[in-house]
Protein backbone atom coordinates (compact mmCIF):
# COMPACT_ATOMS: atom_id res chain seq x y z
CA UNK A 1 0.00 0.00 0.00
CA UNK A 2 2.77 2.13 0.91
CA UNK A 3 4.39 1.79 -2.68
CA UNK A 4 1.38 2.13 -4.10
CA UNK A 5 1.06 5.75 -2.59
CA UNK A 6 4.50 6.25 -3.23
CA UNK A 7 4.09 5.98 -6.87
CA UNK A 8 1.47 7.99 -6.94
CA UNK A 9 2.49 10.82 -5.72
CA UNK A 10 5.90 10.28 -7.80
CA UNK A 11 3.66 10.38 -11.02
CA UNK A 12 2.27 13.28 -9.76
CA UNK A 13 5.54 15.15 -8.83
CA UNK A 14 7.71 13.71 -11.83
CA UNK A 15 5.24 12.64 -14.92
CA UNK A 16 6.41 9.39 -16.85
CA UNK A 17 6.45 9.91 -20.62
CA UNK A 18 6.85 7.20 -23.33
CA UNK A 19 10.73 6.76 -24.27
CA UNK A 20 9.17 5.70 -27.78
CA UNK A 21 7.48 8.45 -28.39
CA UNK A 22 7.39 10.90 -25.27
CA UNK A 23 3.45 11.14 -24.87
CA UNK A 24 3.02 11.10 -21.15
CA UNK A 25 1.98 7.73 -19.57
CA UNK A 26 -1.03 7.33 -17.97
CA UNK A 27 -2.25 4.75 -15.43
CA UNK A 28 -0.08 1.63 -13.66
CA UNK A 29 2.66 0.35 -16.11
CA UNK A 30 5.76 -1.43 -15.77
CA UNK A 31 7.03 -0.72 -19.42
CA UNK A 32 8.56 2.51 -20.31
CA UNK A 33 6.57 2.45 -23.60
CA UNK A 34 3.02 3.55 -24.12
CA UNK A 35 0.56 1.03 -25.56
CA UNK A 36 0.89 2.11 -28.77
CA UNK A 37 4.61 1.45 -29.21
CA UNK A 38 4.76 -1.37 -27.11
CA UNK A 39 2.35 -2.84 -29.79
CA UNK A 40 4.95 -1.98 -32.52
CA UNK A 41 7.95 -3.64 -30.70
CA UNK A 42 8.38 -6.87 -32.28
CA UNK A 43 9.66 -9.64 -30.55
CA UNK A 44 13.03 -11.75 -30.96
CA UNK A 45 11.88 -14.53 -28.53
CA UNK A 46 9.22 -15.94 -30.56
CA UNK A 47 10.70 -18.51 -33.66
CA UNK A 48 14.19 -17.32 -33.52
CA UNK A 49 17.26 -19.56 -33.74
CA UNK A 50 18.63 -21.24 -30.75
CA UNK A 51 22.28 -20.84 -30.86
CA UNK A 52 22.37 -17.10 -32.29
CA UNK A 53 19.33 -15.91 -31.19
CA UNK A 54 18.25 -14.34 -34.66
CA UNK A 55 14.76 -14.60 -35.96
CA UNK A 56 14.13 -17.25 -38.22
CA UNK A 57 10.77 -16.12 -38.96
CA UNK A 58 7.32 -17.87 -37.42
CA UNK A 59 7.34 -21.22 -40.44
CA UNK A 60 10.99 -22.50 -39.83
CA UNK A 61 12.37 -24.33 -37.26
CA UNK A 62 15.66 -25.35 -36.06
CA UNK A 63 19.33 -24.13 -36.36
CA UNK A 64 19.41 -25.12 -40.01
CA UNK A 65 16.39 -22.48 -40.92
CA UNK A 66 19.11 -19.44 -39.22
CA UNK A 67 19.93 -17.32 -41.82
CA UNK A 68 23.95 -17.15 -40.15
CA UNK A 69 23.82 -20.99 -39.61
CA UNK A 70 27.30 -20.92 -41.39
CA UNK A 71 28.49 -18.75 -38.69
CA UNK A 72 27.68 -20.66 -35.81
CA UNK A 73 31.26 -23.29 -35.87
CA UNK A 74 32.93 -19.82 -35.04
CA UNK A 75 30.92 -18.25 -32.09
CA UNK A 76 32.07 -19.22 -28.75
CA UNK A 77 28.79 -19.48 -26.49
CA UNK A 78 26.77 -22.23 -26.68
CA UNK A 79 22.99 -20.63 -27.04
CA UNK A 80 21.59 -16.97 -26.98
CA UNK A 81 18.53 -15.67 -26.48
CA UNK A 82 16.96 -11.94 -27.20
CA UNK A 83 13.53 -10.27 -25.95
CA UNK A 84 12.93 -7.96 -28.77
CA UNK A 85 14.25 -6.84 -32.24
CA UNK A 86 16.80 -3.97 -32.46
CA UNK A 87 14.32 -1.45 -34.48
CA UNK A 88 11.71 1.22 -33.88
CA UNK A 89 10.59 2.00 -30.43
CA UNK A 90 13.46 -0.68 -28.81
CA UNK A 91 15.71 1.29 -30.70
CA UNK A 92 14.61 4.37 -28.81
CA UNK A 93 15.29 2.46 -25.91
CA UNK A 94 18.17 1.49 -26.07
CA UNK A 95 19.46 4.82 -27.42
CA UNK A 96 18.00 6.81 -24.44
CA UNK A 97 19.86 4.40 -22.26
CA UNK A 98 23.38 4.30 -23.88
CA UNK A 99 23.64 8.13 -24.98
CA UNK A 100 21.71 9.94 -23.16
CA UNK A 101 21.83 8.95 -19.85
CA UNK A 102 18.55 7.54 -18.72
CA UNK A 103 17.59 5.06 -16.72
CA UNK A 104 14.39 4.82 -16.58
CA UNK A 105 13.99 1.55 -18.73
CA UNK A 106 16.81 -0.14 -16.49
CA UNK A 107 14.37 -2.08 -14.75
CA UNK A 108 11.76 -2.49 -17.40
CA UNK A 109 14.61 -3.93 -19.83
CA UNK A 110 16.31 -6.15 -16.99
CA UNK A 111 12.72 -7.71 -16.01
CA UNK A 112 12.02 -8.46 -19.94
CA UNK A 113 15.81 -10.02 -20.07
CA UNK A 114 15.52 -12.11 -16.50
CA UNK A 115 11.71 -13.47 -17.61
CA UNK A 116 13.31 -14.16 -21.55
CA UNK A 117 16.45 -16.08 -19.46
CA UNK A 118 13.74 -18.14 -17.19
CA UNK A 119 12.00 -19.72 -20.36
CA UNK A 120 15.62 -20.69 -22.04
CA UNK A 121 16.17 -24.79 -21.94
CA UNK A 122 19.57 -24.00 -20.40
CA UNK A 123 18.76 -22.01 -17.33
CA UNK A 124 19.09 -24.57 -14.80
CA UNK A 125 22.34 -25.16 -16.33
CA UNK A 126 24.04 -21.62 -15.79
CA UNK A 127 26.57 -20.96 -11.92
CA UNK A 128 26.88 -17.28 -12.61
CA UNK A 129 26.25 -14.02 -14.30
CA UNK A 130 29.33 -11.98 -15.50
CA UNK A 131 28.03 -8.25 -17.87
CA UNK A 132 29.88 -7.40 -21.36
CA UNK A 133 32.30 -4.70 -19.35
CA UNK A 134 32.47 -1.51 -20.85
CA UNK A 135 36.11 0.13 -20.55
CA UNK A 136 37.32 1.93 -18.15
CA UNK A 137 37.02 5.53 -19.63
CA UNK A 138 33.86 5.00 -21.30
CA UNK A 139 32.38 3.73 -18.27
CA UNK A 140 33.73 6.79 -16.07
CA UNK A 141 32.07 9.11 -19.31
CA UNK A 142 28.82 7.32 -18.82
CA UNK A 143 28.90 6.83 -14.98
CA UNK A 144 27.53 3.08 -15.52
CA UNK A 145 27.38 0.58 -17.21
CA UNK A 146 24.07 -0.43 -18.89
CA UNK A 147 25.08 -4.00 -19.28
CA UNK A 148 25.90 -4.35 -15.89
CA UNK A 149 22.77 -2.71 -14.27
CA UNK A 150 20.71 -5.67 -16.56
CA UNK A 151 22.98 -8.37 -15.42
CA UNK A 152 22.55 -7.69 -11.57
CA UNK A 153 18.92 -7.81 -12.02
CA UNK A 154 18.69 -10.96 -13.68
CA UNK A 155 21.46 -12.60 -11.10
CA UNK A 156 19.36 -11.28 -7.87
CA UNK A 157 16.29 -12.40 -9.78
CA UNK A 158 17.26 -16.19 -9.97
CA UNK A 159 19.30 -16.16 -6.82
CA UNK A 160 23.04 -16.46 -9.18
CA UNK A 161 26.41 -15.28 -8.32
CA UNK A 162 27.37 -12.20 -9.88
CA UNK A 163 30.39 -11.40 -11.44
CA UNK A 164 30.96 -8.28 -12.29
CA UNK A 165 34.40 -7.30 -12.89
CA UNK A 166 35.87 -10.54 -13.61
CA UNK A 167 36.14 -9.97 -17.24
CA UNK A 168 37.55 -6.66 -17.99
CA UNK A 169 37.84 -4.91 -21.70
CA UNK A 170 41.14 -3.97 -22.77
CA UNK A 171 41.39 -1.57 -25.12
CA UNK A 172 38.68 1.01 -26.94
CA UNK A 173 36.75 -0.27 -29.87
CA UNK A 174 34.93 1.98 -31.99
CA UNK A 175 30.93 1.96 -32.35
CA UNK A 176 30.01 -1.68 -34.13
CA UNK A 177 27.01 -0.20 -36.01
CA UNK A 178 29.02 0.95 -38.84
CA UNK A 179 30.86 -2.11 -39.13
CA UNK A 180 30.49 -5.24 -41.97
CA UNK A 181 31.11 -8.48 -40.14
CA UNK A 182 34.32 -8.95 -40.94
CA UNK A 183 35.16 -5.46 -39.59
CA UNK A 184 32.87 -6.42 -36.47
CA UNK A 185 34.87 -8.89 -35.75
CA UNK A 186 38.55 -7.12 -36.04
CA UNK A 187 36.87 -4.31 -34.10
CA UNK A 188 36.41 -6.27 -31.13
CA UNK A 189 39.26 -8.78 -31.14
CA UNK A 190 41.55 -9.05 -28.42
CA UNK A 191 39.35 -6.48 -26.42
CA UNK A 192 38.36 -8.69 -23.91
CA UNK A 193 40.42 -10.24 -21.05
CA UNK A 194 39.34 -12.59 -17.62
CA UNK A 195 40.77 -10.78 -14.48
CA UNK A 196 39.86 -12.54 -11.71
CA UNK A 197 39.48 -16.22 -13.47
CA UNK A 198 38.10 -17.73 -10.05
CA UNK A 199 34.23 -16.91 -10.55
CA UNK A 200 33.86 -18.80 -14.22
CA UNK A 201 36.63 -21.30 -14.03
CA UNK A 202 34.80 -24.34 -14.67
CA UNK A 203 31.34 -22.57 -14.42
CA UNK A 204 28.57 -21.96 -16.58
CA UNK A 205 28.37 -18.57 -16.90
CA UNK A 206 25.53 -16.66 -18.80
CA UNK A 207 26.82 -13.81 -20.79
CA UNK A 208 24.48 -10.33 -20.55
CA UNK A 209 24.25 -7.45 -22.74
CA UNK A 210 21.99 -4.90 -23.86
CA UNK A 211 21.83 -5.46 -27.79
CA UNK A 212 23.41 -8.43 -29.99
CA UNK A 213 23.94 -8.09 -33.58
CA UNK A 214 26.88 -9.50 -35.38
CA UNK A 215 27.58 -11.38 -32.51
CA UNK A 216 30.83 -10.41 -32.75
CA UNK A 217 31.61 -8.36 -28.93
CA UNK A 218 29.37 -11.42 -27.16
CA UNK A 219 31.69 -14.46 -29.08
CA UNK A 220 34.80 -12.65 -28.37
CA UNK A 221 34.15 -11.79 -25.13
CA UNK A 222 32.76 -15.68 -24.64
CA UNK A 223 36.00 -16.78 -25.85
CA UNK A 224 38.22 -15.06 -23.41
CA UNK A 225 35.71 -16.68 -20.66
CA UNK A 226 36.13 -20.15 -22.25
CA UNK A 227 40.06 -19.55 -22.14
CA UNK A 228 40.00 -18.87 -18.32
CA UNK A 229 38.45 -22.14 -17.78
CA UNK A 230 34.73 -21.43 -17.92
CA UNK A 231 32.76 -24.91 -19.63
CA UNK A 232 29.77 -23.25 -21.02
CA UNK A 233 28.58 -19.45 -22.06
CA UNK A 234 25.14 -18.56 -22.54
CA UNK A 235 24.40 -15.41 -23.93
CA UNK A 236 21.14 -13.53 -23.19
CA UNK A 237 20.39 -9.58 -24.65
CA UNK A 238 17.17 -7.11 -24.68
CA UNK A 239 17.68 -6.74 -28.61
CA UNK A 240 18.98 -8.50 -31.69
Amino acid sequence: MIRRIAGAVLDLLYPRHCTGCGVRLEGPTRACLCDVCLARAVRADVSSCPRCAEPVGPHSDGRGACPRADRHPALAFEAATAVYRYEGPIREVIHALKFQGDLTPVEWVSREVSDAVGRAPWARRVEVVVPVPLHWTRRLRRRFNQSELIARYVARAHGWPLAARAVVRTRITGPQSSLGPAEREANVRGAFRVARPGPVRGRAVLLVDDVMSSCATASECARAIRAAGARYVFVAVFAR
